[in-house]
């Protein structure tokens, strides 16, 4: 439960600071609003995962990578190197798009910056219903 609460603390903490840089520059390679999606959507999956885990219910990790019974440990290692994996490929998108000269590149590739963040949130989120919805709180 204290792993629980660390990572909850640590995604409001994360959620104040990205919410006051939201108003940023059109060259910044960062994309706040959907690295903060992103973000949120993967630890909800985790807490909702590592909640089912221990709830007593006999659900177990879907995620063959991790196995049946994931420590808390292996499920935020997996979930970083993937998010970490999601937001680079986002920043050298945002990259690219400051240095096209084409209008069209640039709006492009900056679509598809923010997509990858906004889908990556939206399947942590919805992994993390499905757990709540089959396995209980």
């Amino acid at each position: 439960m204290r792993k629980l609460s660390i990572v909850l603390a640590l995604l409001a903490t994360f959620s104040v600071v990205a919410s006051s840089a939201i108003a940023q520059d059109k060259k910044s390679i960062l994309d706040w609003p959907s690295t903060v999606v992103a973000v949120s959507g993967q630890t909800a999956d985790i807490v909702s995962t590592v909640r089912f885990l221990h709830n007593g219910s006999g659900c177990t990790e879907a995620n063959p990578r991790f196995g049946p019974h994931p420590t808390t440990g292996a499920l935020i290692t997996g979930k970083t190197i993937a998010l970490g994996i999601t937001i680079g490929g986002s920043m050298v998108l945002n990259a690219l798009a400051n240095h096209s000269e084409s209008p069209r590149v640039r709006r492009f590739l900056r679509i598809a910056s923010r997509s990858s963040g906004y889908y990556a949130g939206g399947v942590g989120a919805w992994f993390a219903v499905q757990n709540v919805h089959l396995c209980g709180w």
